[in-house]
């Protein structure tokens, strides 16, 4: 488990660990990995230089998952939209999610990115909420065309 990797005061571990438990809820449904939430964790405690280390390899990992073809149902572009906010580099986050729009942009994710911590720090961009927005449009579209199919 993530938190047994992190050293913790004991002091802060029950509140750590609700806020984890929480995290891993809101996030097990596209596939972060268990080092985002642990990067999340550590500039939450303060420990940025050992957060930093911990998604730079995270986005290494993804970044050869994509060259190589592993990536499984945008899994990998979603950790590296995640560590990419969380490390503050907001332009790359937003190139991974217009290239994500151009593609298949997955529909649970468009719910989850809207109250997930990891991403808030893009939430109150305008271009995070166009993108919303735009998805959302998409999705009710598809929900008006076979809500249509149903009827027949």
């Amino acid at each position: 488990m993530v938190l047994n990797q992190i050293n913790i005061k004991s002091h802060n571990k029950g509140f750590i660990k609700a806020k984890y438990e929480k995290l891993r809820n809101l996030t097990n449904n596209y596939g972060l990995g268990e080092q985002v939430r642990k990067g999340y964790l550590l500039i939450k405690l303060n420990r940025k230089e050992e957060a930093e280390i911990i998604l730079q390899k995270e986005i290494d990992y993804c970044l050869e998952r994509l060259k190589l073809g592993r990536a499984f149902s945008g899994s990998a572009e979603m950790s590296l939209v995640a560590c990419y906010a969380l490390l503050g580099q907001k332009e790359k986050s937003y190139e991974l999610l217009h290239k994500m729009e151009e593609k298949r942009f997955p529909g649970a994710l468009v719910s989850s990115i809207q109250v997930d911590p990891i991403y808030e720090n893009l939430r109150g961009d305008e271009e995070f909420k166009q993108i919303i927005r735009r998805q959302e449009r998409k999705y009710a579209e598809i929900r008006a065309k076979i809500d249509g199919l149903e009827g027949m």
